[in-house]
């Protein structure tokens, strides 16, 4: 699954998330945290710039790949093995960066308190915690099964077959995914049953959320910082720790 994530990521650069969080880190201020760091595509890229940035993720397979590029590009980085919502780490961070709407694996409600908890307690006063959350409606599903894509990268990854998510009132998603590396004398097979995989949070729900954990909030459509619209396929929330 890590190498299946890392090699269709191969050159990001231009992503439209990759200026915006660079951006924010520089207007708002190092250090910084890249949560849900996987195989380093922000934190890398950042290091290499000279920015302050750690990165933590829950797993082990991610930030072994993450930590062996950035070996071989010479940058040095520090990661954390870390689920978000037990998150303790030795400093505050100016700016918490949660992207590609990583948020979202915390299915349970409970754990999503816990983690804005931690992501309050670790920012410094006057801190920004910004997050990027897949946008859903519902009524775009049809409740079906779904073959969501199929690679043949070097390293070779076999069909994804997807359930579509549960249907209008759950905002739950669930797959079953089968991954094939293909080797010379030989295939090796993962099988990933994630029921449920993720949530995806409606705006009342991740304001409510940070709100009660004592956040100032605001609600942007995109990266580009326009008011969010029904068109909209990603919604960004800043949240701000207050100055006492």
């Amino acid at each position: 699954l890590a190498s299946e994530w890392d090699l269709f990521r191969p050159e990001s650069s231009a992503w439209p998330d990759v200026a915006f969080y660079r951006a924010l880190i520089r207007d708002n201020g190092q250090p910084a945290l890249d949560v849900g760091c996987a195989t380093g595509r922000l934190v890398i890229q950042y290091r290499s710039e000279g920015l302050d940035v750690d990165g933590v993720d829950l797993s082990p397979e991610m930030i072994e790949i993450c930590q062996r590029k950035a070996d071989k590009a010479g940058v040095p980085v520090a990661l954390y093995q870390q689920p978000m919502e037990e998150l303790e780490l030795r400093r505050r961070y100016r700016t918490i960066i949660v992207a590609s709407g990583s948020f979202g694996l915390l299915t349970d409600p409970g754990q999503a308190s816990a983690a804005a908890r931690r992501f309050f307690s670790h920012l410094e006063e006057g801190g920004r915690l910004v997050m990027s959350l897949i946008m859903y409606d519902p009524e775009d599903e049809q409740g079906e099964w779904a073959l969501e894509g199929e690679g043949n990268g070097q390293t070779a990854d076999g069909p994804m077959l997807e359930p579509i998510e549960d249907g209008a009132a759950s905002s739950l998603r669930h797959t079953q995914t089968r991954y094939e590396l293909v080797r010379v004398g030989g295939c090796d097979v993962e099988h990933h049953n994630r029921s449920p995989e993720l949530r995806w949070y409606r705006r009342d729900e991740i304001v409510e959320l940070l709100v009660a954990t004592s956040f100032a909030v605001a609600v942007r459509g995109g990266f580009e910082g326009h008011p969010l619209r029904r068109s909209d396929s990603v919604l960004v929330v800043t949240a701000t720790r207050p100055t006492e």
